[in-house]
């Protein structure tokens, strides 16, 4: 209980800190926190039986987390190439012929 209480206390200081520096990052996250509550709540009780013994672990179990981490990064990945296109051109100046350090 002890442990738990400490755990709490630090994510209270760090998220504060957080809110102090970026609020929008504060909010990203409480919502990542809360993802994940939800998330634990719901496979929770279907790993049960897993984690104490009770069935036999199965194969695609252990790697989940890094498939799931894959498929994010994949997605995030096509969606960059896709917008990719829709960029703007990039500025051009006369500075950027002397990167700036003022001789001509």
């Amino acid at each position: 209980m002890l442990v738990w209480l400490i755990l709490v206390a630090v994510f209270v200081l760090l998220w504060g800190a957080m809110w102090r520096s970026s609020p929008r990052a504060a909010y990203g996250a409480v919502w990542g926190f809360v993802a994940a509550l939800v998330i634990y709540w719901f496979f929770s009780g279907q790993l049960t039986e897993y984690v104490t013994g009770m069935h036999e672990i199965p194969v695609w179990l252990p790697p989940l987390p890094i498939i799931c981490v894959v498929i994010v990064l994949f997605y995030f990945g096509i969606k960059t190439w896709l917008n990719a296109d829709k960029l703007p051109p990039p500025r051009s100046s006369d500075s950027d012929e002397h990167h700036g350090d003022g001789r001509h």
